[in-house]
């Protein structure tokens, strides 16, 4: 059952998870550090992993993190794909597909949220 805690460890690594976007956009754009982004880009996509085995190992799983968890992995993956269309090395077709993809899951989650279903 998931509790009404805040300061959790699996919340922090979501928390974390959310402040690397910046540091993603900064290395890939104003840097043009593409394998320094990349590899930042796959070491928060291992801590998707981590946040949600530490909530249950733990026994912190929280309703914050079953909320902040998508949202930071959908951010994740829009912010690369968005970054990644203004620098030319996610090619347009397969780029605002998945944008067109993360609007969608967006919508049908917030209708969720709405309609009482939970996160």
């Amino acid at each position: 059952m998931a509790s009404d805690r805040v300061f959790t460890i699996p919340n922090l690594v979501s928390f974390i998870r959310l402040a690397a976007v910046p540091v993603f956009w900064w290395l890939l754009l104003a840097e043009d550090n593409v394998g320094a982004a990349t590899l930042l880009f796959a070491v928060i996509a291992c801590t998707d992993w981590v946040d949600g085995f530490l909530a249950r190992r733990l026994g912190q799983v929280s309703k914050l993190g079953k909320a902040l968890d998508p949202v930071a992995d959908r951010l994740m993956i829009a912010s690369a794909v968005v970054a990644g269309l203004i620098a030319g090395i996610v090619p347009p077709a397969i780029g605002w597909a998945l944008i067109a993809r993360e609007a969608y899951m967006a919508v049908v989650t917030l209708t969720m949220i709405a309609r009482g279903r939970g996160v």
